[in-house]
């Protein structure tokens, strides 16, 4: 029953995040193109990020590091990488570029993902290696085909992407979808 009620859970987050995401995109007036990273600084509770076009983004460091905790207990109940459920939030609600977050939603990635393995082995659970390694070359190859493909698509193309890639998520989510 507990299972049940978690799958119902997160496909209620997964789809009104998607639904953000679409209102998101659709909303916005400005077509912005590929940007990097200037500068990055931290100011009091404030991480203040500029882009090279001249974008300036304001992150709350406390509500950042609360929801990156919710996230990563979410993402490992669930089974899946923390940064499909933290991206959706950081382009929707917090208003982030999709060129800004997606390098350190890569590291965070990377980095819980080891931790993850860690903790699973000493727990008792060792991972598959080989179905590991061929699900991260996968993803290797997936990263480097995105990053091409980021730098020629505008960010609302990119915002629509996610959002749909999320509904799917949250409609298998659905546990009458899921045993279809």
């Amino acid at each position: 029953m507990s299972g049940y009620v978690f799958s119902c859970f997160m496909s209620f987050v997964l789809l009104i995040l998607a639904i953000e995401l679409i209102l998101n995109s659709l909303l916005i007036r400005e077509v912005r193109v590929y940007e990097e990273v200037l500068r990055c600084y931290r100011r009091r509770l404030l991480l203040t990020i500029t882009t090279t076009k001249d974008h300036t983004y304001e992150v709350n460091i406390p509500l950042l590091v609360i929801i990156t905790v919710l996230v990563g207990i979410i993402g490992s109940a669930y089974g899946i990488g923390g940064a499909s459920i933290l991206s959706p939030i950081l382009m929707g609600p917090m208003g982030l570029s999709a060129y800004v977050i997606s390098g350190p939603t890569l590291i965070v990635t990377f980095i819980v993902s080891m931790i993850g393995v860690i903790l699973y082995t000493y727990l008792g659970y060792p991972p598959n290696i080989i179905n590991g390694a061929f699900m991260g070359l996968g993803g290797m190859v997936g990263i480097y085909l995105g990053t091409i493909t980021q730098r020629r698509l505008p960010e609302r193309h990119i915002k629509l992407m996610v959002a749909l890639i999320t509904a799917i998520m949250g409609l298998y989510s659905m546990p009458c979808v899921s045993r279809i």
